[in-house]
């Protein structure tokens, strides 16, 4: 749907694979080419390995790398579900709701927020959360309707007037929270179908 929300089925494979690396125990290493290699024994099975790709984290990110990440991917790249939001605000709150532990988990990295796609959907997993880093964008002094708006791309001053007296707050923030959780946003259709002319 937008570069912020990509990849939600690796999501479930990166827990699960978190999950039996946290149950049967695990080391990591690394070589000169960036690539880290995952071991793990497991009781019934001996040792098993995964080379992770060289973007995966080493663990020695920190809070301020990944909100860095998020305004200068946001910069780069403007995500239309989220348009004219003040990241440089929101972020540390993202990061913050988000936790560094949930980025190690999903293998992402600052660099990668920075210059690829920044996956919400990998990283937040729960509707709190999502719940979180939606409401930070209002915290951070433009409302929900307002992102909504200028996710439409709409500039007729009557439909834009139209949409602020029929929308409301209530109605796009389940859709907002949705959208991170990897599902469809608010249904700008139905939301304005009042203003259509």
């Amino acid at each position: 749907m937008s570069n912020l929300l990509t990849g939600r089925r690796r999501a479930g494979v990166a827990a699960a694979l978190v999950a039996v690396m946290l149950a049967v125990g695990c080391s990591s290493s690394g070589d000169e080419t960036g690539s880290t290699t995952t071991s793990w024994s497991m009781p019934a099975r001996g040792t098993a390995e995964v080379t992770n790709p060289e973007y995966a984290p080493q663990g020695s990110e920190t809070e301020t790398d990944y909100v860095d990440a998020f305004v200068a991917g946001y910069q780069a790249r403007p995500d239309p579900t989220f348009a004219g939001i003040d990241m440089a605000c929101v972020a540390p709150k993202w990061v913050a709701a988000i936790g560094l532990d949930a980025f190690f988990a999903a293998g992402v990295t600052p660099q990668r927020i920075a210059t690829e796609t920044s996956p919400l959907e990998l990283l937040v997993g729960d509707e709190a959360t999502a719940g979180a880093v939606i409401d930070a964008i209002p915290a951070c002094g433009v409302t929900l309707v307002d992102v909504f708006i200028n996710g439409l791309g709409v500039s007729d001053p009557n439909t834009v007037a139209c949409i602020r007296r029929s929308v409301t707050e209530e109605q796009v923030r389940p859709g907002y929270v949705a959208a991170v959780l990897g599902s469809d946003g608010p249904d700008a259709a139905q939301l304005t179908a009042a203003c259509q002319s």
